[in-house]
């Protein structure tokens, strides 16, 4: 049985500098950041934000002030998976990481955890039968902004949260 049907426990580990920026899952800030020279480096719990199936991890970054991003500014953002009642470890399940200033022939994200399908099963190894699934980062570049998000189709035993059945907020 995978640890995905237990008990799961999901984290995100972010770093970030040189950018103000958003981090959202399914459309909820889950942290925001407007110290562009403020470095950040935390974990924070986020299976209230879950649900299983489809899941979508998003950054925005943005100067502040109308100029370009510092060329310097890096975000990563790594979800992790462990399971509530076992010590055996906890998995990366996907990362985005975002670096400002690369060369115009590299993406901004090459750096970020592959695409394709994960075992749960088998410490989330890449294989064409398992059942978590990556999908490949988009991106939407201006002379301001970076945006990006990634969709996770991950099977688990959380439970549908209200959010999820709520109106959505369009600020």
């Amino acid at each position: 049985m995978s640890m995905l049907q237990k008990k799961p426990v999901f984290e995100l580990k972010i770093n970030g500098f040189g950018s103000r920026y958003f981090v959202k899952l399914n459309g909820v800030v889950v942290i925001r950041q407007y110290n562009a020279e403020q470095q950040i480096s935390t974990k924070i719990p986020i299976n209230h934000y879950m649900k299983s199936g489809d899941n979508l991890l998003a950054i925005s970054a943005w100067s502040g002030d109308g100029t370009p991003i510092n060329p310097n500014a890096n975000i990563a953002v790594e979800m992790f998976v462990s399971e509530h009642d076992s010590s055996n470890g906890r998995y990366l399940v996907t990362s985005i990481n975002y670096r400002n200033g690369v060369s115009p022939q590299h993406s901004a994200v090459s750096d970020s955890s592959s695409s394709g399908l994960f075992d749960s099963r088998q410490e989330f190894k890449m294989d064409n039968l398992g059942d978590v699934e990556v999908f490949s980062i988009e991106e939407v570049v201006t002379y301001k902004s970076f945006k990006c998000s990634r969709k996770i189709n991950i099977p688990s035993s959380i439970p549908l949260w209200t959010l999820f059945s709520s109106d959505e907020d369009y600020y």
